[in-house]
């Protein structure tokens, strides 16, 4: 998805902000009044994840998070399930992009994951995935999704602000 952004003649400086719309794109939404439900933003990451877990089937149903944590370790995994066969490239590397600037605004520009996986090949210049992701990169990886530090897991979020709840 990044490269065809770049194919797209978006220029490389814009990329970051492209997912941003997009994220945006899939958060501000109408909820028709039947479906409303008191809603409590979440004050940690954990409980942010907990809700991007719990939730995440209503932005992209063909999109599974998955967490695991070990030795203080978190691993964010993404398993992608479309009803058709199709090139899954584009679509895992749009959808770790948006998650990854999801907890980049959750949890400040100061937070860095470890690693962020993919199962594909790496493109032949992976110089925009570096720049997008701003970390280590494995290709070629037994998993989808992001390596992080569990540490900041239960550390308020600096984003979290009680007014939205109203």
């Amino acid at each position: 998805a990044i490269t065809r952004l770049v194919n797209m003649g978006v220029e490389a400086y814009l990329i970051g902000a492209a997912l941003n719309m997009v994220l945006a794109q899939r958060l501000v939404r109408r909820i028709c009044s039947k479906c409303r439900q008191t809603y409590e933003p979440p004050r940690t990451m954990r409980k942010a994840l907990e809700a991007m877990r719990q939730y995440c089937h209503l932005q992209a149903e063909e999109v599974t998070l998955l967490f695991e944590e070990n030795d203080g370790v978190l691993c964010i995994r993404e398993e992608l399930t479309p009803d058709q066969a199709e090139p899954m490239r584009q679509a895992t590397e749009l959808s770790l992009g948006v998650l990854f600037r999801a907890l980049r605004v959750l949890l400040g520009d100061k937070w860095q994951p470890t690693v962020v996986c993919f199962r594909h090949a790496p493109p032949r210049d992976a110089s925009m995935h570096r720049r997008v992701f701003d970390t280590r990169l494995r290709f070629n990886s037994t998993i989808d999704g992001i390596v992080c530090q569990a540490a900041n897991l239960d550390e308020p979020l600096p984003s979290y602000d009680p007014e939205i709840a109203r």
